[in-house]
């Protein structure tokens, strides 16, 4: 856990930058802990014979424990990002912002 040992005085005084970057980092590490206890407790309840006959990495996968891993092919459609970015502008003008 993240502790900074301060006072509220002390936290009181701190910039709003650094309060807020002390919360994100508290935040983060709460995440890492959060993700930590999921994954504990799959792995215990894979162990108790649920979802039997798959592996570890596909039963967390399937009760989104984790996310699954997307393979990227590496083929993108410039035809239909520029037909997007055409559409998008032509918003823009009718409504005066371009």
């Amino acid at each position: 856990m993240v502790n900074w040992k301060l006072t509220p005085r002390e936290l009181a005084s701190l910039e709003y930058k650094d309060f807020l970057w002390m919360t994100n980092a508290y935040a983060d590490e709460e995440k890492r802990h959060n993700e930590q206890l999921r994954i504990n407790a799959a792995h215990t309840a894979w162990l108790l014979g649920a979802d039997a006959g798959s592996t570890f990495g596909k039963f967390l996968e399937k009760w989104g424990v984790i996310e699954k891993r997307v393979i990227n092919t590496g083929k993108i459609d410039t035809k239909a990002l520029y037909d997007k970015a055409d559409r998008i502008t032509e918003q823009l003008k009718l409504k005066g912002l371009v």
